[in-house]
């Protein structure tokens, strides 16, 4: 059962309690691995206390080969709260963040890696799908990127499109421009072009056509 909060009451359902988040070994990155990082936190933690966050040592008094890092005392609720703040701050980061920042990060990450929000939610302990989507108010530039590419390679299946051109006779005996300006659209996996009539435009004007890839 999870500690109550404001996502989890006294009366809610047991099988609701968010359990299913692991955190695995990351046998690729041994010195970025989160399992060992946390087995070496449990090893040097001080064996006087029964609590998970202990105070650290002092810098002065602390020394790396000791078999314990903490001293017999716990961290406050104040000092945990606004731990990522001091840290921000400490370390002059580019912003001061705040726990939650950790929270919404994790949620905006499953989320743009097309992870499906009832699993976000089993993770997150979030109780609602609304919960989830105010973390995803804007597309990232990569999901954006992703949504143009999907879009031109649509475009692309159509190697080459023509709009009918008029014969030289029926364009000298009228004044009328053409009821396209556009003679030929050609796409291609990485290249569209566009060829306009030579009389498409009026005399003095200029066309600019930009391409995003």
């Amino acid at each position: 059962m999870d500690e109550l909060d404001k996502n989890h009451r006294q009366n809610d359902d047991p099988f609701d309690s968010s359990g299913d988040g692991r955190m695995y070994e990351n046998t690729e990155n041994t010195a970025l691995c989160p399992v060992r990082a946390f087995e070496l936190y449990l090893s040097k933690l001080n064996p006087s206390l029964d609590s998970l966050w202990q105070r650290p040592k002092a810098f002065d008094n602390f020394n790396e080969s000791d078999s314990v890092w903490y001293c017999n005392a716990p961290l406050s609720k104040n000092t945990l709260g606004s731990l990522m703040k001091t840290i921000s701050v400490e370390y002059k980061l580019s912003k001061v963040y705040t726990n939650h920042c950790i929270r919404s990060t994790a949620v905006s990450v499953l989320d743009n890696n097309n992870f499906e929000v009832r699993h976000i939610m089993r993770v997150s302990g979030h109780k609602s799908e609304t919960s989830i989507r105010s973390y995803s108010r804007q597309l990232t530039e990569c999901k954006q990127r992703e949504i143009s590419h999907t879009l031109t390679s649509v475009c692309a299946q159509s190697t080459t499109e023509i709009v009918p051109v008029s014969t030289e006779a029926e364009q000298s005996s009228s004044t009328n421009l053409p009821s396209s300006p556009v003679l030929t659209h050609n796409f291609s996996a990485s290249q569209e072009t566009v060829h306009f009539h030579s009389g498409a435009f009026s005399s003095g004007w200029s066309i600019t056509v930009n391409f995003n890839y």
